[in-house]
């Protein structure tokens, strides 16, 4: 007799083909980061209830991924047949995942332009990158770099009007502190600022790197644990110096007829200077930024 019934993804997915379940079905992490779902959780557990969504038709799946083909044949398009050119300019440069300079990124800025790969279409999920032996020891070598204190401030951007009238709101934020402690054991670098600004109490927030069988990143503006699962990203540049890569999420209560949310990062550790550029885009536009500027 199993005194406990425990789903798996196949269970839990053919309960949603099935429209529901008897019961209610909980999610919750052990103690090992696992997410498991079931109808009984352990006791003492944070355990929440999923939300049993309708599965989509054969009709509406087929629509959708018609969609996302004719978006990613857009998206090859812009990369691989650029503009035609006068006959006597000069050739552009080829587009790489770094050509467009961060630090101006102009709002509703294409996804396209920072990102050169099918997860530059708004419906298309990444590719998370599985790190070779030689990458791990890199993002290690720059993870250790970034340990210690600093000070600086942040430019937090959010894009308002249209992309023909754009009017920004720019609120500039003075970190007073920003430690930055490596774990060699868990490969993991976590950095918790103290930030304000002037009309903005003093907030906390926090980042955390995992060195794993792939990249692992996550940010929250609260204190307690910060959950990596599930939060791999796709590498796009990596040098002992600087790192760029792209994750993307949907948003809560979001449907999959719904595009999902992406956000690339710039993160560069040079001397005594650590820059940390956060470009947040919807619907395949820049919609914000927060850029880090910070020194020991």
């Amino acid at each position: 007799m199993i005194p406990r019934r425990w789903f798996a993804l196949p269970v839990l997915l053919a309960l949603l083909a099935g429209g529901g379940a008897a019961g209610e079905v909980y999610k919750w992490v052990d103690e090992a980061g696992r997410v498991q779902f079931g109808d009984r959780p352990p006791p003492g557990v944070d355990a929440r209830s999923v939300e049993m969504h309708k599965v989509p038709t054969p009709a509406e799946i087929e629509r959708a991924k018609q969609r996302f083909d004719n978006r990613l044949e857009q998206a090859r398009r812009r990369v691989l047949e650029p503009p035609a050119q006068d006959a006597g300019a000069p050739a552009s440069p080829a587009p790489s995942p770094s050509a467009r300079n961060p630090q101006d990124a102009p709002c509703f800025a294409p996804l396209a332009d920072f990102v050169q790969s099918p997860a530059g279409v708004a419906f298309a999920p990444i590719t998370p990158t599985v790190l070779s032996a030689e990458q791990r020891a890199t993002l290690q070598v720059l993870m250790r770099r970034a340990e210690g204190r600093w000070v600086g401030r942040i430019e937090d951007v959010t894009c308002l009007g249209k992309p023909q009238a754009v009017a920004p709101r720019i609120v500039m934020l003075e970190v007073d502190e920003a430690a930055a402690t490596w774990s060699p054991v868990d490969s993991m670098l976590v950095v918790d600022s103290q930030v304000a600004g002037e009309e903005q109490e003093s907030q906390r927030l926090f980042i955390k790197f995992r060195v794993a069988d792939a990249l692992y990143f996550n940010a929250v503006e609260a204190a307690g644990e910060i959950n990596l699962a599930g939060n791999k990203v796709e590498l796009l540049s990596l040098d002992d110096g600087r790192l760029v890569f792209v994750l993307k999420n949907r948003a809560a209560g979001a449907g999959t007829s719904r595009p999902l949310r992406a956000e690339v990062r710039y993160w560069e550790v040079s001397g005594g200077s650590l820059s940390f550029v956060e470009l947040y885009f919807r619907n395949e536009q820049l919609s914000g930024a927060r850029r880090w500027v910070l020194g020991r």
